[in-house]
């Protein structure tokens, strides 16, 4: 990718990364909820997206290829701080900020509804993974 589409989409990031965290603190949520959430979908929007693939930006990725290459792959492979607790976590903070862009007519409702019907299919096997993959007990074959 060049580099202006890539600072392009890095600000639109940054853009709805802060519209996000604005629209926590109007929920009430704690600081450091927010903050946890904030971390979380800047990490999945600028290391992964943005880093690996030239035309993915905030909206493509509610998309299931996104997300199950994100949680089923990289995150358990890439991230030594992967753990089935921390894919959970990130998972609510993307279904939050998912459901912040529907709310904010980003994504459809139809989107955001397959974004989490995927999610509850495939949590528990991401979970798995990634615990049969810190045990080292047995290889996993991505």
């Amino acid at each position: 990718m060049d580099s202006k589409k890539y600072e392009m989409i890095q600000k639109e990031n940054e853009g709805l990364i802060e519209e996000f965290g604005n629209h926590l603190q109007e929920k009430g949520l704690s600081d450091k909820t927010i903050r946890t959430h904030i971390n979380n979908v800047a990490f999945y929007l600028n290391r992964y997206l943005l880093d690996h693939y030239d035309d993915a930006n905030a909206i493509k990725g509610i998309e299931y290829f996104y997300i199950d290459d994100f949680f089923g792959y990289f995150f358990i492979r890439k991230c030594m701080w992967s753990t089935p607790s921390t894919i959970r976590t990130t998972a609510a903070s993307l279904k939050r900020f998912y459901r912040f862009m529907y709310e904010t007519n980003r994504v459809t409702k139809k989107e955001y509804e397959e974004f989490t019907h995927d999610l509850q299919e495939s949590l528990d096997d991401w979970c798995e993974d990634c615990r049969i993959f810190n045990d080292g007990k047995e290889y996993i074959n991505f």
